[in-house]
């Protein structure tokens, strides 16, 4: 079980996931351990997968194969990621069997951001076909969520959106908050095998001002939850006005001058 959230920014790319890894038997679960959910290869591509972990184990194993290969990232970005789609596609039809989820798919998606040092992509895999759909900001596609959190996530990041950035691209440091909260909010609703602590990277400028992958390390994340814990406190003050308790501020009425 999981939930990952990925936004693509005005200067960069944020990726970030819950860290609980569910165990089954025949279908049926039997513990809930935690994981690592998200892998950087070459510091230029970051992979976050949701479904079967051994089929997550070959994606991240074949992407870091591609991305070490000369020409795999020159052409558009469309076609980079055509290109992984079809050679994931073709590893995982090599064990692939249609019983007894014959309307799953191959039961593993991923979000993958990558970089050449001077531009930068998030590109969604669907769990089911594997199909890559990029996030592009004339197309106004600036989040993504996965897993099994996203009924979740996906109306709450509606929400931030609505209220944070509407149809401006939000910034890295918009993003770090806005993910932070929303997998916050899926860790502490959710029925089941969405679990603490949280996982966040990003593509951003390094000090050569080009772009590099990273992850972000735990203090940064807590300064993050501390922010999320303020603004819900803040939120939750305005109950008062509800109440009738504080007026909300109004604007003075301004007497013309003669």
């Amino acid at each position: 079980m999981t939930s990952i959230v990925g936004v693509f920014c005005s200067d960069g790319v944020v990726i970030g996931t819950d860290s609980s890894a569910t165990f089954s038997s025949s279908g049926h679960r039997t513990i809930e351990q935690e994981t690592k959910k998200i892998d950087i290869f070459l510091g230029t591509v970051i992979v976050a997968g949701t479904g079967e972990v051994g089929l997550g184990q070959r994606f991240c194993n074949l992407a870091e194969k591609s991305f070490k290969e000369a020409n795999f990232i020159k052409g558009k970005p469309i076609e980079v990621m055509t290109a992984l789609s079809q050679k994931a596609v073709k590893e995982f039809q090599s064990t692939y069997t249609a019983f007894p989820q014959m309307q799953a798919g191959f039961n593993y998606g991923a979000l993958v951001a990558y970089t050449n040092g001077e531009t930068y992509n998030l590109c969604e895999f669907d769990p089911i076909h594997f199909r890559p759909e990029l996030k592009l900001p004339q197309q106004k596609f600036f989040f993504s969520s996965m897993g099994s959190g996203q009924q979740i996530t996906d109306p709450f990041l509606a929400l931030m959106r609505k209220i944070f950035w509407n149809a401006e691209m939000p910034t890295v440091a918009d993003a770090k908050f806005i993910t932070a909260w929303t997998l916050q909010h899926a860790i502490e609703v959710n029925p089941g095998g969405i679990n603490s602590p949280i996982q966040m990277s990003a593509i951003r400028k390094n000090d050569r001002g080009r772009y590099s992958a990273t992850m972000i390390s735990d203090e940064e994340i807590q300064e993050h939850m501390d922010i999320v814990s303020n603004a819900e406190s803040h939120l939750a003050g305005y109950k008062e006005i509800l109440r009738g308790k504080l007026k909300k501020a109004t604007i003075p009425d301004v007497i013309p001058q003669k």
